[in-house]
């Protein structure tokens, strides 16, 4: 059929009905339509951040008398790391601390940077680059095969080793074996010292009447 018919409706006084109308003329509904896609731009670095940290007192009095403190010191430690899809990271680890030992003459409050460096993760290969503390084994109370990196050695060993284990500024490669054994490779770009207490502090290695006496 090309034309509908309609069936008059009953009107109020004065209201003209609609005209009847073909189905060819009828209006026809807009379909709606799905919005073209979008694509979500990707970073080529998309990195996940992990925050750690901690505030640490440290206490050690002499035995000959509890009210002198050989040690005493307040530690604000943070650390921050960033990791890839790819398992490469970037980390940064840093100390702000206070010292105030009864012998000395007043406080003093220093920072350390102690690790900044990029891992960058393959196959059988772990390569980094930049400040890292390298550890070689270590004994209980004693450092034997741990010489890569330096120590603090201003309170000799009354910190953790962690603690008092200085970074260096370096490259370290690490590669792994289908049987399971690994090869470490480094490259240090400048040697760091080891830091020693003063003569006046009583961790002090060598006697200072000792060293009067060959005057």
């Amino acid at each position: 059929l090309e034309q509908a018919s309609t069936r008059a409706t009953p009107t109020a006084p004065g209201k003209q009905v609609p005209a009847a109308s073909t189905i060819e003329d009828a209006p026809s509904r807009a379909t709606p339509t799905a919005a073209p896609a979008t694509k979500k731009k990707i970073s080529p670095i998309d990195l996940d951040f992990n925050t750690l940290g901690y505030l640490q007192e440290s206490v050690a009095p002499s035995l000959d008398d509890p009210d002198e403190l050989l040690f005493h010191r307040q530690t604000l430690h943070m650390e921050l790391e960033g990791y890839t899809g790819g398992g490469h990271m970037l980390r940064l680890a840093a100390d702000v601390y206070r010292d105030d030992a009864s012998f000395q003459d007043e406080s003093t409050v220093k920072s350390r940077l102690r690790e900044a460096y990029l891992r960058l993760r393959f196959d059988k290969v772990d390569l980094r680059l930049g400040r890292q503390q390298i550890a070689w084994g270590e004994a209980d109370g004693a450092i034997v095969s741990d010489q890569v990196s330096p120590f603090d050695l201003t309170n000799f060993i009354v910190p953790e080793f962690d603690e008092i284990r200085l970074g260096v500024d370096g490259v370290t490669l690490d590669y792994y074996f289908d049987d399971g054994s690994d090869l470490q490779l480094l490259w240090l770009g400048r040697f760091t010292s080891p830091d020693f207490p003063d003569l006046a502090s009583p961790w002090s290695f060598v006697d200072p009447d000792a060293l009067g006496g060959l005057a």
